[in-house]
């Protein structure tokens, strides 16, 4: 097999640009929207599409595929002999562990929970905890172990974050620390490959990891090559061997989930996105995106219907945004349109003070100047800023508040591209595409004499999908 020369996994041709619109248009069928595709196959990279804003050198958030890059830190860690999967996870964390753990938590072991049947009768996914600013690990433990350890499945974040703390135990590393000499350098990685940690300094494990499309395709491509890269084995294969085996009987390996009816195996992310990887067919596929919910995902589906004509060798490359004509738009957001009002001049500039409210907003302003508006938002941790083009698209950077609507998320700063129009004479509406994310926010100001009414909304979430609206009346 072809091994890569340089930082970028090679490139080649051979399928078919029909049977790539073919797969693009049933996914938009199905309610996902595509932000990425990269197909690897036979040695190269035969397929890649990127719909803008997103970008190839863009970091896209993860979610639980996340769990797949946790998995190969611990399989690099048992490669070294700093832990076994047999090892009991009261030891390995000793100093956080109750003073009477239970008889279910003192049995469970690595392979439980990387076999995601720890015991606990219930998963727990990362937006239980992200707003805590105490220890997360403490909080797992404090989880009821309802079942014997290796009987009960219940998928879980709770799983992989005690998985980093035992990394971190073992090896004095956080995982994106131990994993930059031992997978991003030999790989290739991107250099804005990061890694969200709890507040007391744990890479979360389960999710919180971003990274390009290229970087998800390279740890999919690692284990279809058995964990071999340029001549060397960085991965075991025995573990590989394990972490993709059903040794639980539930459809898991070892963080990752398997399809055997397909012969494939997936690293999979909540409002999709995904890796693939199928070893006898010699592919691997790796997809970033917008699913219509945090479960019940059909992608797979029409990926394993559409891997027959995605892999024929059927010549006609896809390398790029200018070869595929019947893919159609290659951009995610249509051209913005600037319309018309009769409240422009009058309101730009002027604060509004809101009324008090669950999302802690104390005042906004919308401020028109050229082909632009400055939004701004103002709470208790500060004030937050978005420029939106009038007419055309305007990419920056914000700590806009939006934990509610984004899973839980909620960075210090994040990458936004933004346009507003007046979608009626008094009401201007603007589009915040959060393209690190899979999230984007309409946000409607409807103006009145001196008074403004503000609503926003969110295109997927775990939870609501709209926030409480808010008034507000000028200072």
């Amino acid at each position: 097999m072809t091994e890569q020369t340089d930082a970028r996994l090679p490139r080649a041709g051979g399928v078919d640009p029909a049977a790539v619109a073919a797969f693009v248009r049933a996914a938009r069928d199905v309610g996902n929207e595509l932000h990425s595709l990269m197909l690897y196959r036979d040695g190269a990279v035969a397929a890649e599409h990127f719909w803008w804003p997103y970008r190839p050198e863009l970091p896209h958030s993860l979610h639980s595929v996340t769990k797949a890059f946790t998995a190969t830190a611990v399989g690099l860690a048992v490669g070294e002999g700093r832990l076994a999967v047999t090892d009991r996870v009261v030891d390995l964390v000793a100093d956080r562990v109750p003073r009477d753990p239970g008889e279910h938590l003192a049995a469970m072991t690595v392979e439980d929970l990387l076999t995601q049947t720890s015991g606990h009768a219930f998963g727990v996914s990362g937006v239980a905890w992200r707003g805590l600013r105490t220890s997360w690990v403490d909080e797992v433990l404090r989880l009821p172990v309802e079942h014997r350890p290796g009987t009960h499945f219940a998928y879980s974040s709770a799983t992989s974050l005690l998985l980093s703390a035992a990394v971190t135990a073992v090896t004095g590393d956080t995982l994106a620390d131990y994993l930059r000499p031992r997978l991003f350098e030999p790989l290739g990685m991107s250099a804005g490959l990061r890694w969200d940690t709890t507040p007391d300094g744990i890479n979360t494990g389960g999710n919180g990891l971003s990274a390009t499309t290229e970087d998800l395709l390279k740890l999919a491509v690692l284990h279809l090559r058995h964990g071999r890269w340029r001549g060397r084995q960085l991965l075991d294969h025995g573990w590989i061997e394990a972490a993709t085996a059903d040794s639980r009987g539930n459809g898991y390996g070892y963080h990752w989930w398997l399809a055997p009816e397909q012969g494939a195996y997936i690293a999979y992310g909540a409002f999709g996105q995904y890796a693939f990887v199928f070893p006898d067919r010699r592919v691997a596929l790796a997809v970033t995106g917008s699913a219509p919910s945090i479960v019940g995902d059909r992608l797979p589906g029409v990926v394993f219907e559409h891997l027959p004509a995605l892999t024929g060798g059927v010549a006609g490359a896809v390398d790029g945004p200018g070869d595929e004509p019947t893919l159609g738009r290659h951009e995610l957001l249509p051209p913005p349109a600037r319309g018309r009002s009769t409240v422009e001049s009058a309101v730009s500039g002027r604060r509004f003070t809101m009324t008090a409210n669950d999302d802690d907003v104390r005042t906004v302003s919308a401020d028109f100047t050229g082909d632009r508006c400055l939004f701004t938002l103002v709470d208790s941790h500060g004030e937050h800023r978005i420029e939106a083009g009038l007419g055309r698209w305007v990419e920056s950077s914000t700590s806009m508040p939006g934990a509610a609507l984004h899973h839980g998320y909620e960075p210090a700063s994040q990458r936004v591209v933004a346009a507003g129009t007046w979608s009626s004479p008094t009401a201007f509406t603007m589009t915040w595409q959060f393209v690190d994310t899979p999230f984007r926010d309409t946000v409607v100001l409807d103006f009145t004499a001196d008074a403004v009414r503000l609503t926003r909304s969110v295109n997927v979430n775990s939870g609501p999908t709209t926030r409480p609206t808010l008034d507000g009346r000028a200072a």
